[in-house]
């Protein structure tokens, strides 16, 4: 665990030289956000294996929780950090830009582990969206008399709103 919590302070301190430099919105320190939230995350996993292999060893029966308040608290801060960095990244480069597309999935798998699978299905239905899988859905719905079409601010609109929302709990 030592060398993964060696890499969150690294990534922590690569983050606050980058927006003093760059600033918060730019995509250098985007990318440095993405990059801390996956040693947040990966730390969050690390504690919980620890502490699920001493619950095995300490005890039998099945533990009751798969999360600690730490792991917990540190996934939430990996969720802040995707956040952070996929609103930065849509921003400078475009909402369906593979970077941002990459950080949104990175977002929902820390959803996933936390676990909030009602904001991760969101993100994955977003990231869908972006990518125009659900408007070959709707081009369906075309054929039908149906008019779906997207709007590139619809889309921004979107976006905007889903990296400002809190993780729910």
């Amino acid at each position: 665990q030592n060398k993964v919590e060696v890499s969150t302070t690294l990534s922590r301190e690569l983050v606050d030289l980058s927006t003093a430099a760059h600033g918060i919105d730019d995509v250098v320190t985007a990318n440095c956000n993405n990059n801390l939230a996956l040693a947040l995350k990966r730390q969050a996993l690390v504690l919980r294996e620890m502490e699920q292999s001493q619950e095995n060893v300490g005890k039998t029966g099945s533990p009751e929780s798969n999360s600690s308040p730490d792991s917990t608290r540190l996934l939430e801060e990996a969720v802040a950090c995707y956040r952070a960095a996929a609103k930065a990244k849509s921003s400078k480069l475009g909402p369906d830009h593979p970077d941002t597309i990459v950080t949104l999935h990175n977002l929902a798998e820390a959803l996933l582990a936390i676990p909030d699978e009602t904001a991760a299905t969101l993100v994955q239905k977003e990231i869908l969206r972006l990518l125009g899988q659900e408007e070959e859905e709707e081009e369906e719905g075309v054929r039908g008399g149906k008019d779906a079409a997207k709007t590139g601010s619809a889309r921004d609109r979107t976006l905007k709103d889903m990296l400002t929302q809190p993780t729910s709990l």
